[in-house]
Parts: C-alpha cells; structure tokens; sequence
C-alpha cells in the first residue's frame, strides 16, 4: 500500500510549471531518489511546516489509503457516478487543466481514488504525453512514479549556491533525462516527433526553474570566482545555449549577462602556451567524475552501457567552452538597463545578431533526437564572427577585462559567413591538404582520417547594410545624379574571400561514458570537435589562376610585373618597392575580374566554381603556405550541430603559432619564445588547467611582469541557417 503521501505530493505541488519526461533508468529509481527526498528537503527555504516528501514507492494502489480518508472522507454511500467506465474517467482525468483538480476528484470517492492511484492507471501515460516527449521507459507502469517525481523536482527546484546540497545532483539528472528524451518517438519504427514539447518546455516563461538554472554560469564552488569543473552541469548548459545566444528567446533577456560570468584569460587563452579545447590526456591524469561517488553508489541498480574497454585518451574542455558561450552572451544580447542601472553596456556584436535574426538567421534549438546526429546531416552554411584583441594585445589582465573586444571601436560588424562542401573521402577530394596535416597543435589530437569528415569552402564577409542604400531612397539624388560612375567591385567579393579547410570527427559524450560497469552513464551524445583552417591566398596565386582559367598559359603578369619593376629599379638605383608591387598587383587584379561579365558582379563565383578553377590550376595536394595570413579554428559542434563554440589563433607557414615578442615589463629584452605550438601535442599536458583557468588568478606582478608575447588569439561562434 502506498502511504498518504503520494496525494499529499500533489496537494504541494501545482501543475502550471512545464515538466520533463521521466529518466531512462527505472530500476532503482524509487527506492533510491525516494530515499534521497525523504532525508532532504526539496522545497525553498522558508518558514512554516516542512513540505512533504516523495513516497518510498509508487508501485503500489492507494486502495484504503488513509490520506484520502483522511483528506476527502468521501460519502460511505456510493454514488452512480461512481460506476462510470474507466475509459471515460480517464478522458475526464486527462481533459482536467492541473493535477490539483486530478487530486480533487480523486478525493471525492475510494473507487477514483483506487482508479488512479495505481502505477497501471492509463492517466499517467495520458497526463505525461499531453505535455512531454514520450520517455525512456520499458514498462507503463513507470508513467506514475516517473510524470510525479518530475513534477516534484521541478516544482521545488532550488538555485546553484551550495556545491555540497545533493538536490543540486538530482536536478541535473532530471534535466539531462529531459534533453535526451527531446523529439523522441514512441516507437522506434516511428518516426521523431517535428516539434519537441521538452524543449518548448525548457523556453517558456512559464518554467522558472529553466531561468534558474541558466543563471548559473558555473557550478558553485566554496572557493573561487569562476565555479568548479562539473562535466555533467557544463554539458547540460552547452546544449541549451541557443536559449542565451538568439535575440529572439526571451531566456537571453531574462538571464542576466555580466562580465563577471567569465573569465577573460580563459576565453582569449591569455598569457599562456596554446593550450587546446579538445587535449590529449596525459597518463596520469584521469577525467573529473560526471558525479560525486557517494551519489553513484545510489544508483547501483539503474541501466548501464556496456562497459569500456579503454580508458578516455582524450578530453573535451566543457569548462572553457561554458567560458566562451558566457562570453558570447554577454555580447551578442544587448543588455537591458533598468532605472539607475550602473552595468557596462557592451557595443560590440547585439546589432549584428539582431540583423541576422531578422533574416531569420539565429540561434535555434535542436530538430531531431540527439542519438540520431550524424556528420553528413551538417549544415554547410553558417554565420557568425570572432573577437579579437589583435593589435591590442594586453599587458595586464587589467587591460584585458577593460577592452574585452576591438569590435567594440567597429564602425559596423558585418558578419562572416562559412560556406562549404562536405566530403567523407579525403584521398579522392583533397579536402585536408598535406601543409594541414602536419600542423604541430592538431598531430596528436587528429584520429585517422578514415573516422573523420572534411570540408573545404569559403569565409566571405556578409554586408547587411549597403552602402548605398540612403543615395539609392533619395528621389533628388537620383534625379540629380547624372555622371557615370566607374563599376567597382562589391565589397565583398567571393573571390577575394578567405579560403576554407578543415575537417570534423565525433567525440565521445559529454561527460565521457564511465570506465567501470558499476558507475551509471550520465553522457550526452551529439558532440563533434571541428578544426578549421581560414587563409588568405596571396595576390600572384589569385590572378594566376585567373589566368589559368582563360587559358593565358604564356608568363604570368605577376612574373612580368615583378621582372619590369626590377629593371626600373636598378635603372634608377633603387630597392624595389613591396608596398607599391602589392598596389599594382591588387589594381590588376579587380580589372581582371571586372573585364569579365561572369566575375564582376560575384554571383556566378560561388565555393564551387572557385574550387573548380583552383583544383585546375593545382591540385589541393600540392598545395603550398603561399599565404598572405591564416587562421586555425579548433571549436565543438554542440550536440544538434546548430552551433559552433570554440577559439582561433594565427598561424605562421608549417603551422606554427604567431607570436610577436614585446619587452618584459621589467626592461629585459625578451627571450626566444618557448610556446607550446611548436611542440608535438601542444596543450596535452596539465599546465593548461592551472589556477587562472579555475578562476584564482594569480597576482598580477606574477603573471603580468613576466615574459609578455604579443598574439593573434580569441573564441568564435558560428550558427547555422
């Protein structure tokens, strides 16, 4: 028998508050969670009687159940209505608008009372699905305990402040469960749902415990600014970040973005060796538990993976990334300043999203079950932008939480575009050249290609506003306007657009599958790890091939060019100009792409066609550093693939880091740079996760007065069409 208090749950607990679908482990989830509710309280602190706690067990009828008795005392007279058929009481039950009118009608008799109380009532399967996506669950009877635990979960859900309260753990798993159970089908011949009721649930306005949660940039910690580690909780948020990174969901406005959500030399990679998101494990090191061992011990009894056969080689910093995303809202949401507010606004990448949105470009949640994500389903236009700090690389971390972003001086931000083609067979489409392959950062991070998809494109700009578009509304100007004008290029011309390589692999769930059969798996799949490369060819490959392409086989103009400046300049005694070369190779340049029809105006010179003529006049395996500058981007793909996260640097020919050597602050010249990038492995080793990267920065006279090397370094994000 039941005891009283799985009505008196109900009675507690209202049912506005958007709920999940149930765990997708049963086996011991009664007696363990309940026991864990009954020795804790799960309601707010406040004063008054202590709120009731979730039954030991729900698997049992409520037949005789003394708090019905004692709550309701029905009439011992039975009534006609009494002997309604069960499938009508249950379309009743269902049409009710919360559970306390569910409860209300139980209480009015024991037969409705017996009718649902019962794990095997139809009610609960028909309350659950009405709101949530079908859950993880082998047997109906699962419907009650799982549709009622939820409910009291959410319901009382408490704030991220104490790392020690062990609600904080349930609460994950609840939020986690209703994640992997987003647009999943009743059965699996079906298939996936179009719309997710989990993921409306967690966008509502009507689920504070949403809000909650995602005010909390970081699992608390007793010590530090910046939380601690907490694979689980990182994960969760990573995956939600389309709720803080559109303009359009109202959760960015209503989660309040600071400054202090992040820390900068964490974002910006600041003041150390390159170190990368996605690391090699050195072999003593061993990945943070997803959970605390006394709570995994509770759950001995729930379903498991298989067991691993191997340790984790590799791992994935969730931390960072948790960093970067914090960093990003904070810039791409414009700030809501109340009366008297005092908070630093930040003029940076909001106007910029919000145009993008209006072109129904942002942010967006996941389309289908994340179990089902496949590197072939990614899309292949995206848009976004970087940070940067470039010509003003801090000294001091001062400097460095002041400036925050050169877009902050931009006149406009318009936004880069990533437009490529996929590819599952490198040796046949070249996609990831050789000069890539032996980039010093990625050797020892990169699996064997045949696990990996590769892309190659272009990173264009994307003007949003014309210039033009004021003189081209002013009837008079162009009444007025009778001069021909000389055609010009547009602003941003494909064919003048940064080059694009790269290739994608899949990881391991985030936190990583436990090791030992005895743990249970708390991972959430769907996390790809993208590296690309964006290059600037130099201006003699580009009229080269320009040249190639209408078959003008005879000396190129850049050799006749380079051979006629020569003689000039030794005529005259002086040192050929670089400057002045780069102006007349430009010039040539856009008149050669002007002169003709098909390249003027850019729209016929789309990723394809460019790779066509390129691939003609050298193929990708000959492909040289010939470049004016590059840029490698290592991020991740959230689960959804909607969202790209990560962080950039400039790399020299044979990939290796750029770095500018500056003065010590102390009026020593500085050293040869001792960088890690030039290293095998670069960012495998422990140094990466010191005390700045916890949020206890070190005394400035430390960190600033040593060896300060200027950089090319900063995060990215990118979101699909």
């Amino acid at each position: 028998m039941a005891s009283s208090n799985t009505v008196d749950c109900f009675s507690d607990t209202e049912t506005d508050t958007l709920l999940s679908d149930p765990p997708s482990d049963f086996d011991d989830m009664d007696s363990a969670r309940g026991q864990d509710f009954d020795r804790m309280a799960l309601s707010s602190q406040r004063e008054g009687p202590k709120p009731r706690s979730i039954p030991r067990s729900y698997d049992h009828s409520m037949t005789g159940c003394s708090g019905i008795e004692n709550h309701c005392r029905p009439p011992s007279k039975s009534s006609k209505f009494e002997a309604v058929p069960t499938e009508i009481l249950n379309k009743i039950a269902w049409l009710l608008s919360n559970d306390q009118d569910l409860f209300n009608l139980m209480c009015t008799c024991k037969t409705f009372a017996n009718a649902f109380s019962s794990p095997e009532s139809a009610i609960w399967r028909l309350r659950f699905n009405c709101d949530f996506d079908w859950p993880f669950v082998t047997d109906t009877a699962e419907f009650a305990s799982a549709y009622q635990l939820r409910k009291f979960v959410l319901k009382h859900f408490v704030e991220f402040n104490n790392p020690e309260d062990e609600r904080l753990v349930i609460q994950l798993e609840v939020l986690r469960d209703m994640v992997l159970e987003a647009y999943n089908p009743p059965e699996k011949h079906l298939p996936p749902r179009l719309t997710s009721r989990n993921l409306a649930a967690f966008a509502s306005q009507n689920s504070p415990w949403a809000r909650m949660f995602l005010s909390c940039p970081f699992f608390p910690s007793r010590s530090g600014r910046y939380g601690q580690r907490h694979p689980l909780f990182e994960s969760i948020q990573l995956v939600l970040s389309h709720l803080l990174l559109s303009p359009a969901s109202h959760m960015a406005y209503n989660v309040r973005s600071s400054r202090t959500n992040y820390d900068m030399a964490v974002v910006y990679n600041w003041s150390k060796p390159l170190s990368l998101l996605y690391r090699k494990l050195a072999e003593k090191e061993s990945l943070a538990p997803a959970i605390p061992n006394g709570r995994r011990q509770r759950h001995s009894g729930r379903r498991r993976r298989p067991p691993r056969t191997s340790k984790p080689t590799h791992e994935l910093d969730t931390h960072a990334l948790l960093h970067i995303r914090n960093f990003w809202h904070r810039h791409l949401i414009e700030t809501v300043k109340g009366l008297g507010s005092t908070d630093i606004t930040e003029n940076t990448y909001a106007k910029m999203a919000r145009e993008l949105m209006r072109r129904e470009i942002t942010p967006r949640p996941w389309e289908r079950p994340l179990t089902e994500d496949s590197l072939l389903h990614l899309p292949t236009e995206w848009y976004g932008h970087y940070s940067t700090l470039a010509s003003n690389w801090p000294r001091k971390r001062q400097e460095l939480e002041e400036v925050q972003s050169l877009a902050e001086d931009w006149q406009e931000v318009d936004p880069m575009k990533l437009d490529f083609t996929i590819s599952t067979d490198n040796n046949v489409d070249g996609f990831w050249s050789p000069i890539f392959s032996s980039i010093p950062a990625f050797q020892q991070t990169i699996p064997e290609l045949s696990q990996c998809v590769f892309i190659r494109g272009l990173a264009p700009f994307v003007q949003l506003s014309p210039g033009n578009a004021a003189r081209g509304s002013d009837p008079v100007s162009q009444a007025t306007l009778t001069l021909p004008t000389a055609p010009r290029l547009s602003k941003y011309h494909p064919y003048l657009a940064l080059r694009l390589r790269g290739v994608i692999h899949s990881i391991p769930a985030q936190p990583q599958p436990p090791s030992d059969d005895s743990d249970p798996d708390h991972s959430i799949p769907g996390f790809n790890r993208i590296i690309m490369i964006l290059y600037k060819p130099t201006k003699r490959y580009l009229i080269q091939v320009l040249e190639h392409a209408q078959e003008e086989y005879g000396d190129s103009f850049t050799t006749a060019l380079t051979t006629q400046m020569a003689q000039n300049s030794a005529d005259s005694s002086t040192a050929l100009d670089p400057a002045e070369i780069d102006a007349r190779l430009d010039e040539y340049l856009r008149a050669k792409l002007l002169a003709n029809p098909l390249w003027c105006d850019g729209s016929k010179l789309d990723k394809d066609a460019v790779e066509e003529m390129e691939e003609k006049f050298r193929l990708s395996e000959y492909l040289d550093w010939d470049f004016e500058f590059a840029y490698a981007y290592e991020g991740a793909v959230l689960p959804g693939q909607k969202i790209l996260l990560g962080r950039w640097f400039r790399i020299l020919a044979g990939g290796v880091e750029y770095s500018e050597g500056l003065e010590m602050l102390d009026g020593e010249a500085a050293g040869a740079d001792q960088d890690a990038m030039g290293l095998d492995g670069a960012g495998s080793g422990p140094g990466q996760h010191d005390e700045a990267a916890e949020g206890n920065p070190a005394p400035e006279t430390t960190r600033d007065a040593s060896r300060h090397t200027k950089r090319e370094r900063g995060p990215f994000i990118f979101w699909c069409r």
